[in-house]
């Protein structure tokens, strides 16, 4: 049955293919009860269940622990190895969105551009790891214009960060966007 379906076979993995849907399938199948499994090309193709990790983007098992990425499976498939420094891109955005014509090849750079671009960069208090919000920021760099000390902006504006984090805002090396 496999003749009959638009797949590609994954390269390093015996018996599992990808579409250009985005989708993972297997020939693998039971092969009886309590027994190991075995190719049936006799059966149609499954089509495996991805999870989501903590990032939004989908995995799938390529059996006992071989876990991986969906995004980098399609795009190695049809384009053939993904070169050191590079990575796959989303165009839109959505990690979960593994279609190839989705998936572009770029650098770090390039990535981020695309967060930008589409809304998905976290930036200021957007981030998970940030202390700050916009109002602070903006309301620290007044004072600072006006001559207030770091300590002096911390303490009046009740902020829970180092003077140095404070500071970085208030002289632009962080915070940029605003």
């Amino acid at each position: 049955m496999l003749e009959h379906m638009d797949v590609v076979a994954v390269a390093d993995k015996t018996g599992y293919f990808v579409n250009v849907a985005g989708e993972v399938l297997s020939a693998w199948y039971p092969n009886g009860v309590g027994r190991a499994y075995a190719i049936r090309d006799d059966l149609p193709l499954r089509k495996l269940k991805p999870r989501l990790n903590g990032k939004g983007y989908c995995r799938v098992s390529l059996g006992k622990s071989n876990d991986r990425y969906i995004h980098r499976l399609v795009w190695a498939a049809y384009n053939g190895p993904i070169p050191k420094g590079l990575q796959i891109r989303h165009l839109d955005g959505n990690r979960a969105n593994n279609r190839l014509t989705n998936l572009a090849l770029g650098t770090q750079k390039d990535n981020e551009l695309d967060k930008l671009g589409h809304g998905t960069l976290m930036l200021g208090e957007t981030h998970v790891n940030s202390k700050l919000t916009v109002k602070d920021v903006l309301l620290a760099r007044e004072m600072w214009a006006k001559g207030f000390q770091l300590l002096e902006i911390k303490e009046v504006l009740r902020l829970e960060v180092g003077k140095g984090t404070i500071h970085a805002a208030v002289i632009g090396k962080t915070w940029k966007h605003c």
